[in-house]
C-alpha cells in the first residue's frame, strides 16, 4: 500500500491518494487521517463514489468492496480522528479499480458554503494486470517562453491506469543528438482510455534553424513504447511540423 499526504484548504486529510496492489479475495484495511484546523467545530461528511475501473469489472458496485467507518464525524478546532476504510477483493475482479472518497463540510459560521475535499483509492488486482499501451500523436508548439513544446497523446490498450514518464531525445538532420531531457510521472491514463495534452517541453536554446527528428520513449509497468516525429525550426523562430 502506497500513500501520498497532504493538507487542503483548513481541513488536513492524509493521505491524499492511496495506491493498494491486493490478491484475489483478500482484505486491506487502513485509514485516512483529519484534523480540523478551522476556528470552531466542523462535522464532516464522508461519501464515496465509483472512479475510473476497468469495465471488465462490469458496473462493480463501490460498496461491495470499499467500505468506511464512519462516514460522519464531528471535529472540535484543532482535533484529529481517524476514518478507517477497509478493501475487499473478490476472485471475478481483475485489473484496475478505482473509487474517489470525498470529505464534504459547512465551515463554522457559514449555512451557504460547502467545502468538498475528493482523494482517489487506486486498486489493482495482483497476477491479473495487463499492461499495454501506446503513443499516439505527437505535435509541436511553442510556450510562452519560446521553448517548444511536444504535446502528445498515450493510448492505454490494458487494464490498469498508467502514469506516462519516461524521456524525450532531440536529433538534428546529422542524427546527433542535441537534447535529451526527462517526461516527469504526469496525469494517470485510465484502462480503455486515451488521454492527450501530454507535455514534454525542448529548451530553444539547444536548437539552431533546421530540421529535427524527436523521439519520445515511454517506460510504465515494465513495458516500453517510442513514437518519433520531426519538425522544422525557421529562422524567424517559427515550427512547421
Amino acid at each position: 500500500m502506497f500513500s501520498v499526504c497532504a493538507a487542503y484548504a483548513q481541513l488536513s486529510v492524509s493521505p491524499s491518494k492511496v495506491m493498494i496492489k491486493a490478491s484475489p479475495n483478500d482484505t486491506l484495511t487502513s485509514s485516512f487521517t483529519v484534523t480540523n484546523l478551522y476556528d470552531g467545530d466542523v462535522t464532516v461528511d464522508v461519501i464515496t463514489q465509483d472512479w475510473h475501473s476497468y469495465e471488465g469489472n462490469g458496473k462493480l458496485d463501490i460498496n461491495s468492496w470499499l467500505i468506511m467507518s464512519p462516514t460522519k464525524l464531528t471535529l472540535a478546532k484543532g482535533e484529529t480522528k481517524y476514518v478507517t476504510f477497509t478493501v475487499k477483493t473478490n476472485k471475478s475482479m481483475k485489473g484496475s479499480i478505482s473509487g474517489q472518497v470525498t470529505f464534504s463540510l459547512r465551515p463554522p459560521g457559514n449555512n451557504v458554503l460547502v467545502v468538498k475535499m475528493s482523494f482517489p483509492i487506486y486498486l489493482t488486482i495482483d497476477g491479473t494486470e495487463k499492461v499495454s499501451y501506446s503513443i499516439n500523436t505527437v505535435a509541436f508548439n511553442k510556450s510562452d517562453n519560446n521553448n517548444i513544446l511536444a504535446i502528445f497523446s498515450v493510448k492505454n490498450d490494458g487494464n490498469v491506469h498508467i502514469r506516462p514518464t519516461g524521456n524525450i531525445k532531440v536529433y538534428d538532420s546529422n542524427n546527433k543528438a542535441v537534447y535529451i531531457g526527462e517526461i516527469p510521472e504526469s496525469y494517470p491514463v485510465y484502462a480503455d482510455s486515451t488521454r492527450g495534452g501530454l507535455i514534454a517541453a525542448i529548451p530553444v536554446s539547444v536548437l539552431q534553424p533546421g530540421k529535427y527528428t524527436v523521439e519520445i520513449n515511454l517506460n510504465m509497468l515494465g513495458k516500453s513504447a517510442t513514437k518519433k516525429a520531426q519538425f522544422r525550426l525557421e529562422k524567424d523562430g517559427t515550427i512547421v511540423q
